[in-house]
C-alpha cells in the first residue's frame, strides 16, 4: 500500500500533492484512522483467542466494543 501510495505523486508531479492536501485529507486521515481500530481489534482478538480459545470469545469481543461504543 505504501509502495502505492509513494509511486503515485512521482507519476502525477505535484498537482497530485496539491489535490492530496486538499480534498482528500479528510479521506485519508478516516482510511488511516480504520486501519488502526482494524489493527487493535486484531490485537485484541488475538489476546482474548490466546486467554478463552475458539470463534466464541470472538464474536463476545466483538459483542463487548459494540456494548462499550
Amino acid at each position: 500500500i505504501m509502495g502505492i501510495a509513494l509511486g503515485i505523486p512521482l507519476v502525477s508531479g505535484e498537482s497530485w500533492l496539491f489535490f492530496l492536501l486538499g480534498m482528500e485529507t479528510t479521506l485519508f486521515l478516516f482510511i488511516v484512522a480504520f486501519i488502526l481500530v482494524l489493527i487493535m481489534r486484531k490485537v485484541f482478538w488475538d489476546k482474548e483467542e490466546g486467554a478463552k480459545g475458539g470463534r466464541q470469545s470472538r464474536l463476545e469481543a466483538l459483542r463487548q466494543s459494540i456494548f462499550r461504543e
